[in-house]
């Protein structure tokens, strides 16, 4: 019962994110994502937390989660799970959505968590094989397109807002992080970002947790490990990318990385260059 993950970037059509793993012990903690996630469990069933609400995804299920939800990852049974996952990014989904003309903010939404459809768990399966093993990067971004305009047509039921600009407490929530983006790297304090806002520590607190879901300190925290993977993507080494988004070293940032992502920093790759190693198996 050995656990592995292959996590990947490409450019193709996004930028995107692929992960392919199977996990028996790991547990992923509350978390968000800043853009939408994908997945078919391959093996075994997964539970998870999507926004309060206890689901679980068999072998052969479409895993949905949409921007910003809430949600947890975890193996109910001693069996584990596997399974094939892509993380695009908002503007890549509202490009294939066609959505070009329609107003600020709005993107398509999911409501269900978990979607049975044999024919577009083959086609999302096929897909996201090619993407880990060809080196044809039209055929690459045509099975991706493909497959994200089909699962948009059929399962995308409403429109979110994602320009942060609906009352009050979303304009507050909006503000922190802005200004935690912009001083990511340093060592924001909750007294410092009371000072900003002009709120206090106690309401400003209360109200992120309420419209984002989470406390501004792990907020601050996914935030750094998203701009860490994106360094290292760009080909610099981990310890660099630890010192430049804010974290104490490179271990700090392994522990975080692996707890948050499934994977270690390590074990990211490029696919073009790992061809040869890929078994072809969903264990």
């Amino acid at each position: 019962m050995k656990e592995n993950a292959r996590f990947w970037h490409l450019h193709d059509a996004g930028p995107v994110d692929f992960l392919h793993a199977t996990y028996y012990t790991h547990s992923f903690p509350k978390h968000i994502h800043e853009g939408y996630v994908f997945g078919v469990v391959t093996r075994g069933v997964e539970a998870f937390d999507r926004e309060g609400e206890d689901h679980q995804a068999e072998e052969g299920s479409l895993v949905i989660i949409n921007p910003g939800d809430t949600h947890t990852g975890y193996a109910p049974f001693d069996v584990g799970w596997s399974y094939r996952t892509i993380y695009p990014r908002t503007d890549l989904i509202r490009k294939a959505a066609d959505m070009a003309n329609s107003h600020s903010g709005l993107y398509p939404g999911f409501s269900r968590a978990v979607v049975k459809d044999p024919a577009l768990v083959q086609d999302f399966l096929h897909m996201h094989r090619v993407n880990e093993t060809s080196d044809c990067a039209l055929e690459r971004e045509t099975l991706f397109y493909e497959v994200l305009r089909r699962l948009i047509h059929r399962y995308s039921d409403k429109k979110i807002n994602l320009s942060g600009r609906q009352g009050k407490d979303t304009a507050l929530a909006a503000r922190v992080c802005d200004y935690l983006r912009a001083h990511y790297a340093g060592n924001p304090g909750l007294s410092e970002l009371s000072e900003v806002t002009g709120v206090s520590p106690w309401h400003l607190t209360r109200v992120f947790k309420n419209v984002k879901g989470i406390p501004p300190h792990a907020w601050l925290n996914q935030y750094r490990l998203n701009r860490a993977r994106d360094m290292i993507f760009r080909g610099i080494s981990p310890s660099m990318a630890a010192a430049a988004s804010g974290f104490t070293d490179q271990s700090h940032l392994t522990r975080h990385f692996k707890r948050y992502f499934g994977v270690t920093p390590g074990k990211i790759f490029h696919p073009s260059k790992n061809v040869q190693d890929h078994t072809g198996q969903d264990r």
